[in-house]
């Protein structure tokens, strides 16, 4: 199910890959969103495969940095690796619309505490955050479930109080940024959503 935070989605057919490459010329950031088990780098996966974009996922960057480096041992060491990934995230973003090209982003950014970098790295480009999310109860089952697979960098079997936590105290609420339209996108019933809304939402031109 998908819902927009600005105004109703318009009933309209779903445009083609090159209706939609022709609506997206211009540089653009694409933020998806959500908490950690909402489906977000799922989506995100989808809609870069699906619109031939670059996919910028701070996860996997991160990863990447500690099997570079080693492996945090503790909460404090993993979340500075994953201000480091951040940090790599934002630049890999600037330089891709610095280019001229569209990026999409992937991470479980924080409501109240993320805006202001991305909208240094928007830079006056235009934003689209697509945010997923699901009941809390889904968000516990899919954490819990995909812990004993994950990257050990990110230490889920630490995190999971204050992943849960952030799921009620509106941590995980949808970025504000100004002049971005939200498209909300539900993913409880573990379907993966239809591209269609997604593809009409990423090449509306208000902003």
């Amino acid at each position: 199910m998908v819902a927009r935070y600005d105004r109703p989605m318009q009933s309209r057919s779903e445009p083609g890959r090159e209706a939609l490459a022709d609506r997206l010329a211009e540089p653009m950031l694409i933020v998806v969103s959500g908490a950690p088990g909402s489906g977000k780098t799922t989506l995100a996966g989808r809609i870069a495969d699906e619109l031939g974009l670059p996919l910028i996922s701070r996860d996997a960057i991160k990863e990447a940095l500690a099997d570079a480096v080693g492996l945090p041992h503790t909460v404090e060491e993993s979340s500075r690796l994953g201000d480091a990934a951040y940090a790599a995230m934002f630049a890999l973003a600037r330089s891709t619309l610095e280019a001229g090209r569209i990026a999409v982003l992937d991470s479980n950014f924080r409501h109240g505490r993320s805006e202001r970098e991305l909208v240094a790295v928007a830079a006056g480009s235009p934003v689209r955050v697509i945010h997923c999310e699901a009941d809390p109860a889904t968000i516990e089952r899919r954490y819990l479930g995909r812990a004993p697979t994950r990257h050990p960098s990110h230490l889920d079997h630490l995190r999971t109080g204050d992943v849960l936590r952030g799921v009620t105290d509106g941590t995980y609420e949808p970025v504000v940024i100004p002049r971005a339209p939200v498209l909300v996108v539900d993913t409880s019933d573990d379907e993966m959503p239809a591209i269609g809304p997604i593809r009409s939402f990423l090449s509306s031109t208000g902003r």
